[in-house]
């Protein structure tokens, strides 16, 4: 394991452990059904863009007031649902789009734009930057929803995660799974969080945005040491 994917994993644990009182993570729910899907399509079938030219910001796919369908996970079932999102805001970095029925305060909503940007520095400065293979566009989506994850007991509430399922393309998932990706590097993100007092929208979106790096350079680890360990079997075969 490198030194950097042990600092995420570090780092995703450590966090992890912090939150476990006051929020749920909904990421966990969803790794199962994507580490099936990994083994029958495999890492060579997944897409391969050509990164954006560095320095050039690619133009925005969206503008605000731009509505668009999203997939959504409905935790209480592993099931999926589709709702409708208006873009709130676009910049260099990220798309802002809330669901239909839960508006939010434009105040609260240019003071989460404003915190992204840093968090992004912080756990890419850490990290590294997510690596843009399914849409070509270097910005990161947040969509602002009620995340269907049902009452606890306890009272603690699901804030957020980040869906594997939306790094494949629809055209990889249809021979294996009837759900659909957003095919976008997607932070899904529950609208209450923006006016929790004991948590903060920015420990959750560092949490979700942590779990989408994560993901990638994890893939790489793990399918660049099964083909070593498939080098090493063909090797002992031939000998045999």
């Amino acid at each position: 394991m490198s030194k950097k994917l042990a600092l995420i994993v570090i780092f995703v644990i450590a966090t992890s452990n912090i939150l476990a009182d006051t929020w749920i993570d909904g990421t966990p729910n969803l790794y199962e059904e994507s580490q099936y899907l990994l083994q029958r399509i495999g890492w060579d079938g997944r897409p391969k863009m050509a990164p954006s030219v560095e320095g050039v910001s690619k133009e925005p796919a969206y503008k605000i007031g731009d509505l668009r369908k999203f997939y959504a996970a409905d935790m209480r079932n592993n099931s999926q649902y589709i709702l409708d999102a208006t873009c709130y805001a676009v910049n260099d970095r990220v798309y802002v789009f809330v669901e239909k029925g839960n508006p939010i305060a434009f105040d609260k909503l240019n003071s989460l734009i404003d915190s992204f940007g840093k968090i992004y520095d912080k756990v890419t400065a850490l990290l590294g930057s997510p690596v843009d293979i399914i849409d070509n566009d270097p910005r990161i989506y947040i969509l602002l929803m009620d995340i269907k994850d049902g009452a606890q007991p306890n009272g603690v509430r699901m804030l957020g995660y980040f869906s594997p399922l939306d790094q494949f393309k629809n055209t990889q998932l249809f021979p294996w799974t009837k759900k659909r990706s957003n095919e976008a590097d997607l932070l899904y993100i529950d609208t209450i969080s923006i006016n929790l007092n004991n948590i903060t929208i920015e420990s959750v979106l560092a949490h979700e945005l942590t779990h989408l790096i994560q993901w990638e350079m994890t893939l790489r680890s793990i399918f660049g040491s099964m083909k070593v360990l498939q080098f090493i079997l063909n090797l002992l075969w031939d000998i045999l």
